[in-house]
């Protein structure tokens, strides 16, 4: 039986272990001779992590030492700083997030009765705070993590912050994307010194490196190729409102509030991929046309004698 292989002030911890473990949950019916098991796995947790695994992000911000050990005989544990708690006791660490309790254990390692600094249940992490993946607790506010992936040849930078959302009454781990050396529009990503026709605002735009005035991801400028609205594009060209170009030899292109209107044209130009513009002037000669002349021999007419 366990209770004869184990030291009597050990099995009597393990008791009372068991017993306050099954009183907590209020849903598991523990037999004594499963006491050793419900102590290494029946511990409450937050977001399946171990509470006794949780710590501050930072250990400057730790008001107490979670890892360290006091003896039996002082019955009681000490912050930091050095000052004095009794067992149960609690004291707020890592800017709140964390309430940490005085509390004694038997550690069979060293067969002596230890008193440390722990985490008992879910309401001892502030929900205004947030939990990463390894365990960490990060105050609201405070910056996560900053990470860099790669599309192609665009990197974008990652920042991750805990920020409080009084809707819901708790932290919740944000993401901010922003990029670092190309631009990004509804087409997608370019890179820098691509430059992108905009023919609604007859205006082509260029994607700009980061800059020291004020620009922290790339950015766009925007130059007027016409001072007008609603151009038209073909082919790499801007195409003023009112303004033709002559694609191939018999097709012409005129722009109208936006859109190509084609024609036809019945005579083949010499010249293709020529623009030109509404207010251009072009001089027509007219065509002389010569009747042909025709010549009428008189008619003699012999009267009868």
């Amino acid at each position: 039986q366990i209770q004869d292989r184990l030291p009597s002030a050990m099995f009597v911890l393990l008791t009372d272990r068991i017993s306050y473990l099954a009183n907590k949950i209020g849903r598991m019916k523990i037999a004594r001779y499963f006491g050793i098991f419900v102590i290494a796995t029946a511990i409450s947790s937050v977001e399946n992590y171990e509470l006794k695994e949780i710590a501050c992000y930072d250990v400057t911000e730790e008001a107490v030492d979670p890892q360290q050990k006091f003896a039996a005989p002082s019955g009681r544990c000490f912050d930091n700083h050095g000052m004095e708690y009794q067992k149960n006791d609690t004291i707020r660490s890592c800017s709140g997030c964390l309430t940490y309790q005085c509390v004694g254990n038997y550690e069979p390692t060293t067969h002596r009765f230890e008193y440390f600094w722990s985490v008992r249940s879910e309401s001892d992490v502030d929900q205004r705070c947030c939990l990463s993946c390894e365990g960490k607790v990060f105050p609201e506010g405070t910056e996560m993590e900053i990470s860099a992936s790669e599309v192609g040849s665009c990197t974008t930078e990652v920042t991750t912050t805990c920020l409080y959302n009084p809707a819901t009454g708790q932290g919740e781990i944000t993401k901010d994307y922003s990029l670092k050396d190309c631009c990004l529009d509804s087409g997608g990503l370019h890179t820098i010194a691509t430059e992108v026709m905009d023919p609604a605002t007859c205006s082509v735009r260029e994607c700009k490196g980061i800059s020291e005035h004020g620009h922290a991801s790339p950015f766009w400028t925007s130059a007027r190729t016409f001072p007008d609205c609603n151009c038209c594009s073909l082919d790499g060209s801007m195409i003023p409102p009112g303004g033709w170009i002559l694609s191939t030899n018999i097709l012409n292109f005129t722009c109208c509030e936006g859109k190509l209107l084609v024609e036809k044209s019945i005579a083949p130009r010499e010249n293709s991929q020529t623009i030109i513009a509404p207010n251009s002037t072009s001089t027509t000669t007219p065509a002389t046309t010569t009747n042909p002349t025709t010549t009428t021999n008189p008619t003699t007419t012999t009267n009868p004698t």
